[in-house]
């Protein structure tokens, strides 16, 4: 029930993404901009993650794979995001209206 609500949540929201992890044990579903994702991408390659896609939200998962629930730290942006991890039976919400950053 929990699921279809986010589900429903996010599709009134707008764009709705699905990404699961390298394992299939990861399941995102996100809304919004990661404005910093490309280094964060670069770092999690140099750390060993492989990559299908060239995505913002394939970043969340392999974040989350990395850092557990730290990950929503490292990211810089508008969002929304539900992630599933069924290896842990854990289900996780993050939302952040913005985290902007403005310079002179």
């Amino acid at each position: 029930m929990f699921v279809c609500f986010v589900f429903v949540f996010f599709f009134f929201l707008g764009s709705i993404y699905f990404r699961f992890g390298e394992k299939n044990d990861i399941w995102v579903i996100f809304n919004g901009e990661i404005y910093n994702y490309i280094e964060l991408r670069n770092n999690l390659i140099s750390k060993g993650h492989r990559f299908k896609t060239q995505s913002d939200t394939e970043v969340i998962v392999h974040l989350y794979e990395e850092y557990g629930e730290d990950f929503v730290n490292y990211l810089n942006g508008m969002f929304a995001i539900f992630i599933y991890d069924s290896s842990k039976k854990k289900i996780l919400a993050k939302l952040l209206r913005a985290l902007l950053r403005w310079y002179n």
